[in-house]
């Protein structure tokens, strides 16, 4: 697949017209490169695309981009209808193949120069964003160069990069940036802020997390930092979504002491004490509590099936709890305290115990509503949500009694 470079093309309210681009020794950390006005020109002899794509406004600095890739008198009749052109704010998408194709015959690269609004609004935003994507296939490779172009279009090149990545599946080598402002002693640096989009790959696994609740998101976001420590979270959400949560536990405690060992500096970092909240209930000590908070972390995820599961296995730890029974995990012990309550006395709780009841058996084999509650619970999400949040309330209180 194609190595692409995207640049953007600033505009002519940031640089006169009768000004050129200033000079510049770029510094991609391997030491300075020669000296270049344009910065898409630099990243060019550095990366070596397949393509280059250049995308500015009908009012970007056209003109200046031929003068500084190709000085000289050759083509002072196209030059000139661009100064026109784009003093007029007009430049044409016609013009801008001409432009290209004289700038590939003399760069021996193909280019593709574009026209994009100046996104103005959602709309013109999303015109870009559709204008960004329209030059690269599906699983190509792209390097996006930032440094010019209007203030707001390196925004909009990161979500880009955003868009791209899952709708087109492409790798995105790196976000690059010429900080002509940090110039020292002749020699600008030149920035890779590929990194911000790990973020966003943090912030999307958080909200995937919440959800489904599947720690597994985790995995691949710290396997680089954490190693095999990480597989834990993975597995860890497995046993839980097998309703092994005393394994999920083990697997949770085992990965939260590798936290300690993400560097500060690391993204990772950014995100460690909401995963430690995430996770925070491994830390709970008896069974009860741990089913009791497995069962309200599922609502909020909205996973219905396991909130009623664990929510119902909780009721049964309790009741075994009341009875002083300390072997509550044993499953023949759970069926003799389960049958006497059934035979028990008839209560409100008890009441909400067979709607508990109801829901799991419902939801986990789809058995059709009779009973007139379980018709109400089962119309929509918001009833269903309603009255699993209602049997937790009543049958679970947060400290049980003994």
């Amino acid at each position: 697949m194609p190595h692409v470079q995207l640049s953007l093309l600033g505009g002519s309210s940031v640089y006169e017209r009768s000004k050129r681009y200033r000079s510049a020794r770029y510094d991609f950390g391997n030491g300075p490169g020669a000296p270049a006005e344009f910065f898409a020109a630099a990243l060019l002899d550095h990366i070596k695309p397949d393509r280059l794509v250049i995308l500015g406004t009908s009012g970007s600095m056209w003109d200046v981009l031929l003068e500084t890739l190709l000085p000289g008198d050759a083509h002072d009749a196209l030059l000139e209808e661009l100064i026109d052109a784009a003093s007029a704010d007009a430049t044409s998408q016609q013009q801008l193949d001409r432009l290209a194709a004289v700038l590939a015959a003399q760069l021996e690269t193909e280019i593709r120069l574009r026209l994009i609004p100046y996104g103005r609004n959602s709309a013109e935003q999303i015109a870009i964003l559709r204008h960004m994507a329209d030059d690269i296939e599906p699983g190509s490779q792209v390097s996006l160069d930032v440094t010019h172009g209007l203030r707001h279009l390196p925004m909009l090149a990161q979500m880009s990069a955003l868009y791209l990545r899952k709708a087109r599946q492409v790798h995105i080598q790196g976000i690059y940036y010429g900080a002509l402002d940090l110039t020292r002693n002749g020699i600008t640096p030149v920035m890779d802020l590929k990194g911000l989009l790990s973020i966003a790959d943090w912030v999307g696994a958080l909200h995937t997390f919440d959800k489904d609740g599947d720690y597994g998101v985790f995995r691949d976001l710290l396997g680089t930092t954490l190693g095999p420590s990480a597989k834990a979270l993975e597995e860890a959400a497995f046993f839980e979504r097998i309703m092994r949560p005393g394994q999920a536990r083990g697997k949770l405690r085992d990965f939260e002491k590798s936290l300690d060992r993400i560097a500060a500096d690391d993204v990772a970092s950014l995100f460690e004490p909401t995963l430690r909240e995430r996770i925070d209930w491994c830390h709970e000590n008896h069974l009860y509590q741990r089913q009791r908070s497995l069962a309200r972390s599922y609502l909020a995820h909205g996973d219905y099936l396991r909130c009623a599961i664990f929510a119902f296995e909780a009721f049964i730890t309790r009741l075994c709890q009341q009875q002083g029974r300390s072997n509550a995990e044993n499953p023949d012990i759970r069926q003799k305290i389960k049958k006497e309550y059934e035979e028990g006395v008839r209560n409100a709780e008890y009441k909400q115990y067979i709607l508990l009841r109801s829901l799991r058996n419902k939801l986990a084999h789809g058995d059709q509503a009779i009973r007139g509650d379980e018709q109400r619970a089962l119309a929509s999400p918001d009833n269903l949500r309603t009255a699993l949040s209602d049997c937790l309330d009543s049958l679970l209180p947060a400290e049980p009694d003994t």
